[in-house]
């Protein structure tokens, strides 16, 4: 006879090996957002873009392990908010609201939930709009970086 101990994280992720979808949970959060958003955001004003990204978007999300890329884009202000401020911003405080009720006591299980963190299955990125080039002049391809042949894996092969 086998016995095996089940706690709460290991009998959630076994849930939702057995059938409850990620991928209808992501649908469901998306739909919603693009219905609900505009007037949600309507009295706020402090949000250009909420995106989503990854493998939703390119089609390559994968039940039960991926998960939901939300990114924020805000405004240009008169002054720069600290980074590490961003969730402050109502605009995030009401997308985040929205998409816990959504969930409520569900998780997108993936790689980025751990059972004890609060993020759900959602990764959120949060950008300024300044962040971004406004020109397409200044669109500047990447620059090559120095070379380390310490970290070329081809460098040793053949010596």
């Amino acid at each position: 006879m086998v016995y095996r101990l089940i706690d709460k994280v290991s009998m959630k992720g076994e849930e939702a090996m057995n059938g409850n979808s990620t991928k209808l949970l992501a649908d469901e959060i998306i739909t919603g957002l693009r219905e609900n958003l505009p007037k949600l955001l309507e009295p706020i004003g402090n949000i250009w873009s909420v995106a989503i990204s990854g493998s939703y978007p390119r089609g390559d999300f994968v039940d039960n392990n991926s998960d939901l890329d939300i990114n924020i884009i805000f405004k240009k202000k008169g002054f720069d908010i600290p980074r590490y401020l961003f969730r402050e911003e109502q605009g995030y405080k009401v997308i985040k609201h929205y998409i816990d009720s959504v969930l409520g006591d569900r998780v997108i299980y993936s790689h980025a939930w751990s059972g004890d963190n609060d993020c759900k299955g959602i990764e959120w990125q949060i950008f300024l709009l300044s962040d971004f080039p406004e020109k397409p002049e200044d669109i500047k391809p990447p620059h090559e970086g120095p070379e380390f042949p310490y970290f070329n894996i081809l460098a040793h092969i053949g010596s």
